[in-house]
């Protein structure tokens, strides 16, 4: 493929939204053209031409060929590589080296000490060929997706992943559980330890101090729910002492009510109570448990319903309702 031309650079670039953050220059004369890019984070994925050299510095990287008419490593390029602006390739380098003046700064120093490193220039005539290389493979065509996944940060997944994002989850509910697996949700003792001057107590029960075990798990209003669930499934109400024991309980699967089914109502819980909750403090609304539990029976019925076809679904109305 030949070097793209402006209208394609421009396209290129209009059509990656993971790229929003570069600092792209495009030059033109002649019909000529320069990309400068500066960006730390793509040093993972770089853009090869059969003859461009890509030309890094602390703030990002250049990427030239024969045929670009700019070089520019930072903002004040031409005034720290003394080359003008609008000046060729050519005019940075021989076929005895590189002829840059005296580096003045750190990173024209980085610069020049990467240039000696590396091949000069091709002065072939050929024209100029471009392809996206991601973690030294070569890739057919542009790749948002992929481009992502080489520059995304990443960890190893965690054994409480499956319990929070599974199939069949309702998304606003997966959400909300996750924030509150990882304790992030702005509990009151939470505001307290951020330096609010704010009461503890429990906006439910008026007894305890409201942390993410006691709003969930412990609080009078929040068992009074946990006990209607329990009804439904005919088990004896659960004894969570802490977030862990609530995980255990959603995963275990069991004829009369399986994971899926657990999860599905841990997660409405948790959501209904936070909301109920909130209401409570910001818009003085009370509603009695028994009305949070009936809106929680009515999405679960609106969900099995909704994935009826799906293999996991297909027997929980039953078990449910029964």
């Amino acid at each position: 493929m030949t070097h793209p031309d402006e209208t394609f650079v421009e396209k290129l670039l209009s059509c990656c939204p993971v790229l929003e953050d570069l600092d792209v220059e495009l030059c033109s004369d002649d019909n000529v053209n320069v990309l400068s890019v500066r960006v730390p984070s793509l040093k993972s994925l770089v853009l090869h031409t059969s003859k461009d050299r890509v030309i890094e510095d602390v703030n990002g990287f250049v990427i030239d060929a024969p045929s670009l008419e700019c070089l520019k490593i930072v903002d004040n390029g031409p005034r720290s590589t003394r080359i003008p602006l609008n000046a060729r390739v050519s005019a940075a380098c021989n076929r005895q080296g590189w002829t840059l003046a005296s580096p003045r700064s750190d990173q024209a120093v980085a610069l020049q000490v990467y240039l000696s490193s590396i091949d000069l220039p091709s002065l072939a005539s050929e024209e100029d060929s471009f392809e996206w290389v991601i973690d030294g493979k070569v890739m057919g065509n542009y790749s948002s997706n992929k481009t992502w996944e080489a520059l995304r940060p990443r960890d190893s997944e965690k054994d409480w992943a499956k319990l929070i994002w599974f199939k069949g989850s309702i998304p606003k509910h997966s959400f909300n559980m996750w924030i509150t697996n990882l304790n992030r949700l702005p509990t009151l003792d939470r505001l307290v330890s951020w330096g609010f001057q704010v009461t503890t107590t429990c906006s439910l029960c008026s007894v305890a101090s409201e942390t993410r075990e006691h709003l969930f798990l412990h609080c009078a209003f929040t068992k009074v729910i946990w006990g209607l669930i329990s009804n439904r499934l005919n088990m004896l109400l659960p004894s969570f002492s802490n977030w862990s024991t609530l995980l255990n309980w959603a995963k275990v699967s069991l004829p009369s009510s399986p994971s899926t089914l657990r999860l599905l109502l841990s997660h409405a819980l948790v959501y209904g109570v936070w909301r109920q909750r909130n209401n409570i403090i910001h818009n003085q609304v009370v509603v009695l448990p028994l009305t949070i539990f009936k809106d929680i029976d009515r999405q679960i019925i609106n969900t099995i319903t909704a994935r009826r076809k799906m293999k996991k679904f297909r027997n929980l109305m039953q078990l449910w309702l029964h």
